[in-house]
């Protein structure tokens, strides 16, 4: 064999060899309130040491909020109780990711501002491959607390497993 044969092997088994899982694991659901009324969305995507989330709410309650993970149960109103545990990135804060919602009108529209957030959590998995995944065959739920720890809205995760990079 010649050098070109030798070159042409080698870099087949490189761009072979480093090839990954192309995989994107993705989680969605509806933020719903007590009265099963629908006041936003959440949609997570993993990537590399967490995972996207973003948050979208149409209506909400102005005030300081806080969003936990429950590892299993589902979004039954009018208390949202579940079975699980909540899911901590931190020993210290019992929350995910804490934000202020205030009431913006837009001054294009005339009409209250949207919340919507992207943030970026550590340590927070969809590949069923991960023994931490929420994806398992309990459900995770994601909730919004208020100051006094009541439930403002709790969304159920829908998952989906996609080889091509989604619009986040």
């Amino acid at each position: 064999m010649n050098r070109k044969t030798y070159l042409i092997i080698f870099l087949s088994l490189f761009i072979f060899s480093c090839q990954s899982n192309n995989a994107v694991y993705e989680a969605s659901g509806d933020f719903i309130t007590s009265n099963k009324e629908v006041v936003g969305s959440i949609e997570i995507m993993e990537q590399g040491p967490g995972s996207n989330l973003r948050i979208n709410l149409t209506k909400f309650i102005p005030g300081v909020h806080y969003l936990r993970i429950n590892n299993s149960g589902e979004c039954i109103p009018p208390n949202f109780q579940g079975r699980g545990n909540f899911i901590s990135i931190n020993s210290d804060i019992d929350y995910i990711y804490k934000f202020y919602l205030k009431n913006e009108i837009s001054r294009y529209t005339g009409e209250l501002k949207v919340f919507n957030k992207i943030i970026f959590v550590n340590d927070i998995f969809l590949n069923p491959d991960n023994p931490t995944s929420l994806i398992d065959n309990d459900m995770s739920t994601i909730m919004i607390f208020n100051e006094k720890s009541e439930v403002y809205a709790c969304a159920e995760l829908n998952y989906s497993n996609s080889s091509s990079f989604p619009s986040l």
